[in-house]
């Protein structure tokens, strides 16, 4: 799959290419990618960490086979919608109230890291190619 390397927030979408590839004749069921933020909170034993879907697509609608030696590319945009946590609402507002949202946010060791996950489901696999590509928002 390829991605770029980052992405501006305010864009809420992330356009990119992927390439199919088999080594033998294959059925593909589906193609779907997510747009992941795992965003985590706290330190040590105390820390958290939750996975948020932020977007879906299904790249394709129906089933196709894939030739052995054959590659297959699909030029994709996925939108997405952000979460907001508490502190990131305050960082929004500026002033003082930014401030302590920063401040928190800090303190709480807040930290979102954001991927493009791809699942390609392959009839008769018990285990499904897929990618997974890190994201920075900026």
């Amino acid at each position: 799959m390829d991605i770029p390397k980052e992405s501006k927030k305010e864009d809420s979408q992330v356009a990119g290419k992927l390439k199919l590839f088999s080594k033998s004749e294959q059925e593909i069921l589906s193609i779907e990618l997510e747009m992941v933020e795992e965003w985590s909170i706290g330190r040590g034993e105390d820390k958290i960490t939750r996975e948020f879907v932020l977007g879906e697509l299904d790249l394709v609608e129906e089933n196709f086979k894939i030739n052995s030696g054959e590659t297959k590319e699909y030029d994709f945009i996925l939108k997405y919608e952000l979460v907001k946590s508490k502190n990131d609402k305050m960082k929004d507002k500026g002033g003082v109230s930014g401030a302590l949202g920063k401040a928190g946010s800090f303190l709480d060791a807040e930290k979102s890291v954001f991927y493009v996950i791809a699942d390609v489901d392959v009839k008769g696999t018990a285990l499904d190619p897929g990618d997974k590509q890190r994201i920075k928002l900026v």
